[in-house]
């Protein structure tokens, strides 16, 4: 079973998604933590380039995810 949560930040996703797979008993997965992880800090990664430069990143993993289920930006890197 797979439930996304999709919508503006700081709404409660992360919140209600947690919530709802204790209840369910199924694993749960926040993919912006996953995002954090991945370009090593957000707000790092924004600083230091740019937001438009982080949407970029973000949209990358997005897409590795929904073609593989998983992604890092090693194999986006290694994918071009």
């Amino acid at each position: 079973m797979i439930i996304i949560f999709i919508g503006p930040r700081s709404i409660g996703k992360s919140t209600i998604g947690k919530a709802l797979s204790k209840k369910l008993k199924v694993k749960y997965f926040d993919f912006d933590t996953y995002v954090e992880k991945e370009l090593k800090g957000i707000d790092e990664h924004i600083e230091k380039k740019s937001v438009e430069s982080y949407r970029v990143e973000e949209e990358k993993i997005e897409v590795c995810f929904s073609y593989w289920g998983h992604c890092s930006l090693r194999s986006v890197a290694k994918s071009r």
